[in-house]
């Protein structure tokens, strides 16, 4: 019996992935039986991630990252099929409004 997975896709970029692995059979081959559907609107992802009605969110990780921050929610980020960042936030600690409230503060960052 295949073990069953919906996947649930939030960025447009990432439906050429979920349909080559479709027609390729890779899900057959592994034993899987994958649904794969778009749900564009970010919180409805996570409510459905969360609710279990999915098991596996792709393209949603900005608004992960910003919720773990905000709201302590534990996510796990296994790994990104595509890289066109548009949208760059700052994630910071309260009291923080702009970049001038940075000035003698220890920032930390990751190298591109």
């Amino acid at each position: 019996m295949a073990s069953k997975l919906k996947i649930i896709y939030r960025s447009n970029s990432h439906a050429p992935f979920w349909v080559v692995a479709g027609k390729s059979g890779m899900w057959e081959k592994n034993g899987l039986e994958v649904d794969t559907s778009p749900q564009l609107v970010r919180e409805k992802a996570v409510d459905s991630l969360k609710s279990g009605h999915v098991d596996l969110i792709s393209g949603n990780h900005h608004n992960l990252y910003a919720r773990k921050a905000k709201n302590r929610e534990d996510f796990v980020h296994l790994a990104q099929v595509a890289n066109n960042w548009t949208e760059n936030r700052l994630v910071v600690a309260g009291g923080i409004q702009g970049t001038r409230d940075l000035k003698g503060k220890k920032i930390a960052l990751e190298k591109p």
